[in-house]
């Protein structure tokens, strides 16, 4: 912001071609010319170590997480505090290519346009994470809005575009193609996103609708229990049942576990991962239904219980 109302002033003071052409025009027009230069050389030591210090530290826990597997390789750590060298040469040769350019007016907008863009994203996902009431997001600011968050993005996203509107869809282009590849490789990894919130959120909303609703006839969907024990054990059972919701109404698939002699605490540890397993294992179906679990003496008793659930 302080930029640009410095470039409202020097355009007000000189004229905009002098502005445009002229690279020392801050410096003459400043009240002491060395401190310029030496606000220059201290942002630039600044975003240097900030570019070859923490970058690399961000970079090596994205390869952690193997969000692109071919990256891994970087994702080494050396000594006792996991220092990731690899990712220390990869920032340095980055940095070198950059530099060889040899104009920065050149890839000056290609890089604001880089930080604008992550600017944007953090202050969308924390205007996303206040939105979606997520309780692992509270900020100490007392007059914080998520409001002024959204509004930042928008502004980082205008300045994208007012800067160099060529390079800013470059920019959109080239974070539109990360994520897409991303998606598609569908990482088995639990960040705890907003957005995963933001969906918690917006379906105990729609389950506390539905309860104030009566239900009618041109609304309805099937609700269909399955007592198929695993997945695997009555796949045909479970097609058939998905042939009849086809994914627009509820299917659970439920199993029931013979109680044994064990400590139930256990029995139910056992259970939970029973479930996580067998919802992999619909998913490898592509069918679209919940699997519970419960654990019971008899039979009988265990379909009572899922029938009650």
């Amino acid at each position: 912001m302080s930029a640009n109302r410095n470039s409202l002033n020097i355009e007000a003071t000189q004229p905009r071609i002098t502005a445009l052409l002229s690279l020392q025009i801050v410096m003459v027009t400043s009240f002491w010319p060395p401190l310029i230069t030496i606000g220059i050389v201290a942002s630039s030591l600044c975003s240097a170590m900030a570019g070859l210090v923490s970058a690399p530290k961000v970079f090596q826990a994205v390869c952690q997480d193997r969000l692109i597997p071919s990256l891994f390789y970087f994702a080494k750590g050396y000594g006792t505090r996991g220092d990731p060298r690899r990712a220390y040469a990869l920032s340095f040769v980055v940095t070198v290519a950059v530099v060889m350019i040899g104009d920065l007016n050149y890839i000056a907008p290609v890089i604001s346009n880089f930080f604008l863009c992550s600017y944007a994203l953090v202050n969308y996902a924390c205007f996303l994470a206040i939105f979606s009431q997520s309780p692992g997001f509270r900020p100490a600011f007392r007059f914080y809005s998520p409001w002024l968050s959204l509004v930042g993005a928008v502004m980082c996203v205008l300045i994208m575009f007012i800067m160099s509107w060529p390079t800013t869809l470059l920019t959109f282009t080239f974070f539109i193609f990360v994520f897409a590849f991303i998606k598609h490789l569908k990482p088995d990894v639990n960040w705890g996103t907003s957005t995963t919130a933001a969906t918690y959120k917006h379906a105990l909303n729609g389950v506390m609708k539905l309860t104030k609703d009566e239900p009618h006839v041109k609304n309805y969907r099937p609700q269909i229990l399955v007592l198929s024990g695993a997945p695997h054990e009555r796949p045909h059972l479970i097609q058939l049942a998905h042939s009849i919701t086809r994914g627009t109404s509820l299917l659970v698939c439920g199993n029931v576990i013979a109680e044994k002699a064990t400590e139930l605490g256990q029995q139910l540890a056992s259970a939970r991962k029973i479930e996580e397993m067998s919802q992999t294992a619909l998913r490898r179906q592509r069918v679209k239904g919940i699997c519970k679990a419960v654990v019971a003496p008899t039979l009988d008793q265990g379909c009572l219980m899922l029938y009650q659930v």
